[in-house]
């Protein structure tokens, strides 16, 4: 009996499952319900600056550094804040800024619930396909507006 056993488990081991198999079952479901990015161009000055402005301003822009992130300028965009960078280029699927905007499960959710505002499944597509384009800066020494 041990040795079927023994042997059920070294063969149970050599079994190689599907990647999404070994992920939790809530983030298969809300990889499966992230917005997929748009399909075309984005620039950062003309999409994704007016809706980090709109909806992120007031907690991460000027003065404001709420868990040490702020964007209005690309050097601190790309240190992220206190819990590590939110965005590696070309990989909007694993970034921390997407994952907190579509609500991933065991991310904090922004923007917080405090603010009227949202973002939408396409601004967020719009923002997904900005960083799997690369994250240029097409606007490099402009910085955002402080929040008042």
């Amino acid at each position: 009996m041990k040795t079927k056993v023994v042997l059920g488990i070294a063969l149970a081991g050599t079994l190689a499952l599907p990647a999404y198999m070994s992920e939790p079952v809530q983030s298969r479901i809300a990889y499966a319900q992230m917005p997929e990015p748009v399909d075309r161009n984005v620039s950062w000055a003309a999409d994704v600056k007016p809706i980090l402005d709109r909806a992120c301003m007031d907690c991460h822009a000027g003065a404001a550094r709420k868990g040490g992130f702020q964007y209005d300028t690309p050097d601190r965009f790309a240190s992220g804040g206190g819990s590590g960078p939110v965005a590696s280029a070309g990989n909007s699927r694993e970034s921390l800024l997407v994952k907190s905007l579509v609500h991933f499960p065991g991310v904090e959710a922004m923007p917080r619930g405090d603010s009227p505002e949202i973002v939408t499944h396409e601004e967020i597509g719009v923002i997904r396909a900005w960083i799997d384009q690369g994250m240029k800066f097409d606007e490099p020494d402009a910085a955002v507006p402080t929040a008042e």
